[in-house]
């Protein structure tokens, strides 16, 4: 790619974090981690998010986090989905950023390997209800999946999202559900339809969420990505909840099945 080509990339990047300083400025806004005026995130709360990655091992699917959920992150993350503050997108996605390198250095064990993740990466979001879309008006994890795209590609990565995972049917509120109920309500509710199939087929695919909790979301994703054709499978969060005892979430799913 050329130097004019990059430079007309990277603009539109440059804008949007120019307009969003500006809105911190005029709109006075709060730290979303805790509340400190005149910036969306303050650099006690960003420590939070500098700690190296640590990776879950949920059997058939590893998924590497920057960030415990709890504390300014939990805050953040909660009013960024939920309360209107898009502009922790950014901050976010560098995070993620972090998470997705760590997630990918496992599939690229050898120089050929890693040529072809390069290459040919796929960024696949979490699927969010219809509801929880209309309710906010936007896509947060579609836009942070986008925006660490273009920290992977800065860094040699060329990534393109593909929002390929469709609902079945419905589910039920997996608020209050422990981790072997969720592992049931979302088994068979994901598919990719055909459209989308050939675009996977073989090409390695990083899903990304904002929070990995039980891990039952990602394993199904997962898993109807495997179904469609897609190679290798990893994923990457901003943050994850403690598990007290890993749960046998991939035993769940084949006895609902």
């Amino acid at each position: 790619m050329s130097a004019s080509a990059a430079r007309h990339r990277d603009a539109p990047g440059r804008w949007s974090a120019a307009l969003i300083d500006l809105a911190d400025l005029v709109l006075a806004r709060t730290c979303a981690g805790c509340g400190t005026g005149r910036t969306r995130w303050c650099p006690g709360c960003a420590t939070h998010l500098g700690d190296p990655p640590r990776r879950r091992d949920l059997g058939t699917l590893s998924v590497w986090s920057t960030a415990s959920y709890a504390g300014p992150v939990q805050t953040a993350l909660v009013a960024w989905k939920d309360r209107d503050r898009p502009d922790l997108t950014p901050v976010l996605a560098a995070a993620l950023g972090r998470a997705a390198r760590c997630a990918l250095s496992e599939i690229a064990s050898d120089d050929a390997v890693e040529r072809a993740v390069v290459a040919a990466l796929v960024i696949v979001p979490a699927r969010s209800s219809a509801s929880d879309r209309r309710a906010r008006g936007r896509h947060p994890v579609r836009d942070l999946a986008r925006d660490a795209a273009v920290g992977l590609s800065r860094r040699g990565t060329v990534a393109r999202v593909l929002p390929v995972l469709r609902q079945r049917r419905g589910v039920r509120d997996q608020s209050g559900l422990d981790a072997r109920e969720r592992a049931v309500n979302l088994s068979g509710a994901l598919w990719v339809p055909p459209g989308w199939r050939g675009r996977l087929v073989g090409r390695p695919c990083l899903l990304v969420d904002d929070v990995v909790t039980t891990g039952a979301t990602l394993l199904e994703a997962a898993r109807v990505l495997r179904d469609a054709g897609a190679g290798p499978v990893v994923a990457a969060t901003v943050a994850a909840t403690e598990l007290r005892r890993p749960p046998d979430l991939a035993g769940a799913v084949r006895r609902a099945d």
